[in-house]
């Protein structure tokens, strides 16, 4: 009962449509002499339609039909350029198979997968990335991920962002599918940053080393110790206590910046404890030394400096973060449409894609959606989610 309500509605707005296409095409060929009709089949958002289209001549002799000006129907195309937009957009939230019932269910009509992939390739592809920076965007954060190319290997996705910590803000600076950070640094002009904030991933770290102080991520300098000790052998309990002698001196490092940043009083006390913070670490190194831990000691021996950019960064009263946060969820973004079980990507298909996701997570709210996505405009970002 339910299913044939909603079927007899679908036919009265359809029939209404209809009516209002031919009382259009009747005013636009109001006065001017019909040469043929020809009947075609097209797409819109209330559904698919077979339709006889008046065509007329212009003085320079071409045919043209009025009516398919009027919708944008482009010679050759079933559907408008922007209706195949927001189709394509769809398919930047679900996969295509989903995608492709949720159009069955939203216009009524069925188009494959293969067919939503084709637009997706075609249309996205051409989106404008990259964003104008606030002078205030003045750190420079890049992280990369991995997603899987079906051939038992993956696509290498980097990203470089630009954020103003204070207020919050950022916007893409840079982006590349199976780029080195070589590849995209032309992209990025270093004199408006202070940092470089990142986590261990060699590639990375050495080439933006070379050009901005680096900080090393608190988190994934965690992470690795955790790790290097493991792969050391040591055993869990002697890892533990390490693991919470480390943290505390990043912890109270980090607590004593903020209190340093939110009242700029007393600077010799943060410049205080960064010379305890170097001493402590140096003592933790030379103790994971003496029993064999030489990953470990060599990490911190390495590193010791970078943990500490952020906090000499503060006493210049520059604010910068002490972890890559920003760019791991913008990792999370992309991972959430391109990495899900039984995902594989071209590189074409994989770079449209993203496209989209990037282009849409760095618009505020009230912007995501397949309009703003798809104009070529470039936009400062006030705030991200």
């Amino acid at each position: 009962m339910t299913n044939h309500l909603f079927v007899s509605r679908q036919e009265d707005t359809q029939q209404a449509y209809i009516s209002f296409l031919q009382n259009k095409e009747n005013e636009l060929t109001n006065g001017k002499k019909i040469v043929k009709t020809q009947k075609l089949t097209f797409y819109c958002e209330t559904g698919k339609y077979i339709y006889s289209f008046r065509y007329v001549k212009s003085s320079s002799g071409k045919l043209s039909s009025p009516l398919r000006d009027y919708l944008g129907l482009e010679k050759h195309k079933n559907m408008s350029l922007d209706f195949r937009h927001k189709l394509a957009m769809k398919a930047s939230r679900t996969t295509y198979r989903k995608c492709s019932e949720d159009i069955h269910e939203s216009f009524g009509f069925l188009l494959c997968a293969k067919t939503i992939n084709k637009y997706v390739k075609k249309d996205a592809i051409n989106i404008n990335l990259c964003q104008n920076t606030t002078e205030a965007q003045n750190i420079l954060i890049a992280d990369s991920t991995k997603v899987k190319n079906g051939k038992k290997g993956h696509h290498e996705v980097l990203c470089a962002i630009s954020l103003d910590y204070e207020k919050n803000s950022s916007s893409l600076t840079a982006f590349g599918v199976n780029k080195i950070a070589k590849d995209i640094s032309d992209k990025i002009d270093y004199s408006k940053y202070k940092a470089f904030v990142g986590d261990g991933d060699l590639a990375l770290r050495n080439f933006f080393n070379e050009k901005l102080p680096f900080h090393l991520c608190h988190i994934h300098a965690i992470r690795d110790m955790s790790f290097f000790m493991w792969k050391d052998g040591l055993k869990k309990e002697e890892r533990d206590k390490i693991m919470r002698r480390f943290e505390a001196i990043l912890y109270t490092l980090q607590n004593s910046t903020k209190k340093y940043l939110k009242t700029k009083k007393k600077m010799c006390r943060l410049v205080s404890r960064i010379i305890w913070a170097k001493r402590e670490l140096m003592q933790l190194a030379i103790y994971l030394d003496s029993i064999n831990m030489l990953q470990a000691s060599r990490y911190i021996n390495v590193h010791s400096e970078h943990l500490m950019t952020a906090s000499k960064l503060a006493l210049a009263g520059i604010k910068c973060p002490f972890t890559t946060n920003h760019a791991e969820r913008l990792m999370l973004e992309i991972g959430t449409r391109t990495k899900k079980k039984g995902m594989y990507w071209s590189e074409l298909g994989l770079n449209a894609m993203l496209h989209m996701v990037l282009k849409r997570y760095f618009l505020p709210k009230n912007q995501r959606n397949y309009k703003e996505v798809f104009t070529n405009e470039t936009l400062v970002v006030d705030s991200y989610n």
